[in-house]
């Protein structure tokens, strides 16, 4: 095999999230741990290393770390799954209790499988064997493993970052673009508007309409940050040039906290999804529909849902769910990156879809 097919074979993940790689290391650990268990046993019962092997000694320090590795799975899974996102407090009191039932259920479970093993009752081993080691041994392990995690954290983190820092570049850039001429493209809609007849006043507010979205637009290339009122006012704006195009077909209902119009978020963070309403639900309807925006307070998040009732999503929602589609792509990434937060999508009742996704307060 070449080294990438070999670094793939590593990387691939076969249980909990957890890869081959990491599952080898953890086996190979546990046998690091009974061999140096074995030659302590060795030396304490014979004062020296022994020539050859004692077979029952062996047998019972295969079963202690069989035993010992596979409490160990549990165990983790509390620690770095459930309580991953706890206090360390917490963490440190979780350890405490799960070692004290580690150490026992270890020694119950160990002596009772060498009986059935060897049909004999296990050696008597000191106080040190039987539960200091083996506690020793607890600590080291998951010393290594929160060092581990830690590094995991770190190296997402810097990823992250450099992510960051590639979008700020790329929106430095587009800001940069933006500015070559925008007051000629405000210029010409104004000189537009400025011919229009006054019996066609509703195309004279199109054209103002038009301009205050471009005119958000290259503001929001400018800056990093908006208040969700703004994006919502530009939202409303967007949507009544959608609706001279579908007129009837298309109705918008708002459904908004008050207490969580003045947090910030990036601009045009909800924009791709409302299109995605209007251009596949919307549009994908004969009768049409409503797209419901809602921005509503849960606990210490604002929780923002876009829905609509129109044609819905026929397809794998699994699929639509990992979609490289551009408005869902960019919003997920845009959530992840900057809050570490998922965009959810599924169906809407009766008809249509909805996503919607958390933004930290």
């Amino acid at each position: 095999m070449s080294g990438n097919t070999w670094e793939r074979l590593l990387a691939k993940r076969i249980i909990w999230t957890i890869s081959l790689k990491e599952f080898l290391l953890w086996l190979l650990f546990f046998i690091l741990y009974g061999i140096i268990y074995y030659y302590a046993l060795i030396s304490i019962k014979f004062g020296a290393p022994a020539t050859g092997i004692d077979k029952a000694i062996l047998t019972d320090i295969s079963i202690g770390a069989g035993v010992q590795a596979l409490l160990t799975l549990p165990i983790w899974w509390i620690i770095f799954r459930k309580l991953k996102d706890r206090p360390l407090t917490l963490i440190l009191l979780a350890h405490i209790a799960c070692a004290v039932v580690f150490l026992y259920i270890r020694c119950w479970v160990e002596s009772s499988v060498i009986m059935i093993v060897t049909h004999k009752e296990r050696g008597v081993y000191s106080f040190w064997f039987a539960y200091y080691l083996p506690f020793l041994f607890y600590l080291i392990q998951f010393g290594i493993m929160h060092a581990y995690n830690f590094w995991l954290k770190s190296q997402r983190q810097l990823q992250k970052e450099k992510e960051l820092l590639s979008l700020a570049y790329q929106s430095e850039v587009n800001a940069l673009k933006a500015q070559i001429q925008p007051h000629f493209l405000f210029n010409t809609l104004n000189s537009i508007s400025a011919t229009v007849p006054p019996e066609m006043e509703a195309t004279r507010v199109m054209i103002a309409r038009l301009a205050d979205t471009f005119r958000y637009a290259l503001r929001s290339t400018q800056k990093h940050e908006v208040t969700l009122a703004e994006e919502l006012d530009f939202i409303h704006t967007w949507i009544e040039l959608e609706m001279h195009r579908f007129k009837s077909r298309l109705k918008v209902e708002y459904d908004t906290d008050e207490s969580v119009l003045q947090i910030l978020i990036p601009p045009m963070l909800l924009q791709p999804l409302v299109e995605n309403a209007v251009k596949h639900g919307i549009g994908g309807s004969i009768s049409g529909g409503i797209i419901k925006i809602s921005c509503i307070r849960e606990g210490q998040y604002a929780k923002i849902t876009i829905s609509d009732t129109g044609a819905g999503f026929k397809g794998d929602w699994l699929q639509l769910q990992r979609a490289e589609g551009i408005g869902l792509k960019n919003t997920r990434q845009r959530l992840q990156r900057l809050y570490n937060e998922e965009l959810f999508v599924q169906a809407n009742v009766p008809t249509g879809f909805t996503s919607y996704f958390y933004i930290p307060l």
